[in-house]
């Protein structure tokens, strides 16, 4: 037990964690800066197949993240036998738990915003004939049951497009929800870096910069869809760029007297691993998945080959994902 509280001792190589710190910064950018530039400058051409495919892709290593790369340790570090009896024998699935709490309460989060948006356009439409209750002067000949069957034709229009507002208002939140899933995880991962040394350093930083890359062109992709504003499109890509070097700062800082197995660096670590996994899980599977490919009728009007070439780079992004889990 005495390997619960000992510091590591190593030939720490700081010019290489610096190296690191801004190669892994530059590949975060450029992989969520993708989508959203061939999206704002069609003259680019990019082909459609390009997006879609990387968009699949990156579905795949989000969902494959949550599985393979939260999961696992949340559940590992949460019943290390460095910790208290509660955690090794009387409930040794405590970083599952944490992961289903945590999907849950993101489907709980999204189900209310999404019951409160209803009921704002429902009562808006209930409103709105009253606010134009005045007959125009071209339709004041008609039969009554004429200017009835007239009024609601405009009002359907109104509705259409409230309707349309609230999708737009549930891909705003879909990519907050999916930027708060990543935070947590992508410090973990850059802290993780920021401690290791030797082939661990290496291949874990070989790993991360694939994972940055096309998990950032997953964010990218839903942040492009879902219309921001330039500046809090700019906000969100820089949010995601910096959240694992930042974590690498954090790691390069306390890497000489970093305990990795003692009490409060496994219980924060295992939660913040739980939590980060349930909400990638259910964002992945439920809004990406779901909302790009299985339920989109654009998608799922397209020729066969089409279709099914898309939902194997799901299959390619979540294979090598899984790969890498291996070491990172």
């Amino acid at each position: 037990m005495s390997s619960c509280y000992s510091t590591q001792t190593f030939n720490y190589n700081e010019a290489a964690h610096i190296g690191a710190l801004f190669t892994i910064l530059f590949t975060s950018f450029a992989g969520t800066s993708l989508p959203v530039v061939a999206k704002r400058y069609p003259s680019l051409r990019i082909p459609s197949f390009a997006l879609d495919a990387g968009r699949a892709f990156g579905t795949g290593v989000v969902i494959a993240t949550g599985f393979v790369h939260m999961l696992p340790p949340a559940i590992t570090n949460l019943s290390n036998q460095c910790l208290p009896y509660f955690f090794t024998n009387t409930y040794n699935s405590l970083g599952a738990a944490v992961a289903l709490a945590a999907a849950l309460s993101i489907q709980l989060l999204e189900m209310s915003s999404t019951v409160i948006l209803n009921r704002m356009i429902s009562k808006r439409n209930i409103q709105q004939p009253t606010d134009n209750c005045e007959i125009p002067s071209n339709l004041q000949s008609l039969s009554t049951d004429k200017v009835t069957t007239a009024v609601p034709l405009l009002d359907q229009s109104s509705y259409e497009t409230t309707i349309a507002t609230a999708s737009g208002y549930k891909l705003k939140m879909l990519v907050i929800i999916f930027e708060m899933g990543v935070a947590f995880h992508s410090v973990i991962i850059g802290l993780n870096l920021g401690v290791s040394t030797g082939s661990t350093f290496r291949t874990l930083f070989a790993a991360l910069v694939f994972h940055q890359f096309f998990e950032g062109f997953a964010i990218g992709t839903t942040v492009s869809e879902a219309q921001f504003g330039i500046w809090i499109t700019v906000f969100m890509i820089l949010c995601y760029s910096l959240e694992t070097p930042i974590g690498i700062s954090i790691g390069m800082g306390i890497a000489n007297s970093y305990q990795e197995n003692s009490t409060a660096s496994l219980i924060t670590r295992g939660i913040l691993d739980g939590v980060s996994g349930g909400i990638l899980i259910y964002t992945g599977l439920v809004e990406l998945l779901t909302y790009w490919f299985t339920r989109n009728s654009h998608f799922v009007n397209r020729n066969s080959l089409y279709i099914f070439s898309i939902i194997g780079f799901v299959w390619l992004g979540a294979i090598c994902m899984s790969i890498i889990g291996a070491w990172a």
